[in-house]
C-alpha cells in the first residue's frame, strides 16, 4: 500500500510506501487520520500528514493526474515525542549510502536492484534520489529542448547525477556483459531520465487542466 504524504518541515508532497511510516499498519485505504505521522525522508524520519492511501503507486498518480485537489487537513494534534537516539539509529539502519553521500531507503534500493529492465532501474532510482516534485521541470544538463525551443530548465544536481550513473554502471557490470553492449546500454541513461521527467511533467499538465 502507498500513501500520498505532506512533509511538515518543507511542505513537500510525495508518494511513499506505508512501510516508511513509523508505527502505521493500515487495514484499508481509509484507515488513516489527520494526526501527524513520522515519515521516512532521505534516511531520517520527519513529521508529516497522510493525504491519500491507495493500494498501488500508480493509483495515486492517476488521482493526481485528474487534477483533483487533495486537501491538506487541519492537524488534530501533534505526534508524541520521539526518542532522538532511537530515531537516528532506526533511520541509519534503514538507509544506505549509494555514493557521494546520497542516501535512500535500504528496502527501496534492494527492490530497484531486482529490476530486469535498464529503463526501470534508472527511472525508479532517479525518483528515489530526487523525488517526483524535484524531477519535475528539471533537465539532465540544463539545456533547452531542441524540438520545442523552450527555455533551458534547471539541471539536476551534478553529484546526484554522477551517483545515478555510477550505480547504473555497477548494476550493468554485474550482468557480465560484453564491453560493446555494456557501453551501448550505459549511454542510454540520459534518455531514460529525460523520459521520466517528461512523464512527470505530462501528468502535472494534465492535472492543471
Amino acid at each position: 500500500m502507498f500513501a500520498y504524504v505532506h512533509y511538515l518541515d518543507d511542505g513537500v508532497k510525495d508518494v511513499v510506501n506505508v512501510k516508511d511510516i513509523k508505527h502505521f499498519d493500515p487495514k484499508n485505504t481509509t484507515d488513516f487520520s489527520s494526526h501527524t505521522y513520522w515519515i521516512l525522508q532521505k534516511g531520517r524520519f520527519i513529521k508529516g500528514q497522510i493525504l491519500l492511501l491507495k493500494e498501488t503507486c500508480e493509483e495515486i498518480e492517476n488521482v493526481l493526474a485528474t487534477g483533483k485537489r487533495i486537501r491538506v487537513p487541519k492537524l488534530l494534534d501533534k505526534s508524541p515525542p520521539e526518542n532522538k537516539t532511537s530515531e537516528r539509529k532506526e533511520a541509519k539502519d534503514n538507509a544506505v549510502n549509494i555514493g557521494e553521500g546520497v542516501v535512500i531507503h535500504r528496502d527501496k534500493w534492494r527492490k530497484i536492484q531486482l529490476n530486469v529492465k535498464d529503463s526501470l532501474f534508472v527511472k525508479e532510482l532517479a525518483v528515489c534520489i530526487w523525488g517526483t516534485s524535484k524531477l519535475a521541470n528539471r533537465s539532465l544538463e540544463g539545456k533547452s529542448c531542441p524540438t520545442t525551443k523552450s527555455d533551458p530548465r534547471p539541471p539536476l544536481t551534478p553529484h546526484k547525477v554522477r551517483t545515478l550513473q555510477s550505480c547504473f554502471q555497477k548494476w550493468l557490470e554485474g550482468k557480465h556483459l560484453e564491453e560493446a553492449e555494456l557501453k551501448a546500454r550505459t549511454v542510454k541513461l540520459g534518455r531514460y531520465v529525460t523520459e521520466k521527467i517528461q512523464d512527470i511533467n505530462k501528468k502535472v499538465k494534465n492535472k492543471a487542466k
